[in-house]
């Protein structure tokens, strides 16, 4: 049963599911530059750190690390390896990413930019696209269009953003959208192409 529960995580459960008791691989990472705990992070096995899920994360730092917690470069850290990753398990596990000890930070690692860093440049960003765009949006009623589906007389379907009463030949570069996706902490859109207008009328 372990194992189709470990298989199960990360997905919305059914009420039948009960309970079980699983095994979850955890690495202690060296930190390779001061962050600070504001949301999930996922890290990768270098060690820099994501907002966003992408193919190469290995897993998430703590979950249990409370917000606001500041880990400084060289702090040690535990990750949560993703659930089916690993090889092998006696409670020492394998794993193809990592030698069996805990991971320093290379020396010539890349500095991670702290979280709240990211967050802040993301706001900065789509604030300015609003300014220079042609919807009459500020930055709040631009974050509440991708958050609730609707902003104003705009709305969003996760396809296209629609105008009841404005004619509008736009398009928000994808690099904004993922922006937004970073503000709100989950994700409004799956294509890696710039997410346009059409007008309702």
């Amino acid at each position: 049963m372990a194992d189709d529960t470990l298989k199960k995580l990360g997905k919305v459960q059914s009420a039948d599911q009960g309970r079980d008791a699983i095994h979850i691989a955890v690495l202690t990472m060296q930190a390779v530059a001061d962050f600070h705990i504001y949301g999930k992070l996922w890290v990768d096995k270098a060690g820099a750190l994501t907002v966003n899920e992408v193919p190469s994360n290995v897993g998430i730092v703590d979950p249990f690390l409370p917000p606001g917690t500041k880990v400084s470069k060289g702090d040690w850290y535990y990750v949560y390896l993703n659930p089916g990753s690993i090889t092998g398990l006696v409670h020492v596990w394998t794993h193809p990413d990592f030698p069996e000890r805990p991971m320093a930070a290379p020396p010539d690692a890349e500095a991670v930019i702290p979280y709240g860093v990211i967050v802040d440049r993301a706001k900065q960003r789509v604030d300015a696209f609003c300014r220079g765009s042609e919807m009459s949006l500020d930055y709040q009623e631009f974050i509440d269009l991708f958050e609730n589906g609707h902003s104003g007389h705009y709305s969003f379907n996760g396809d296209y953003i629609y105008s009841g009463d404005e004619e509008i030949s736009s398009e928000v570069p994808v690099a904004i959208i993922r922006d937004v996706e970073t503000i709100i902490g989950r994700s409004v859109y799956e294509r890696d192409e710039p997410l346009w207008f059409r007008c309702a009328c």
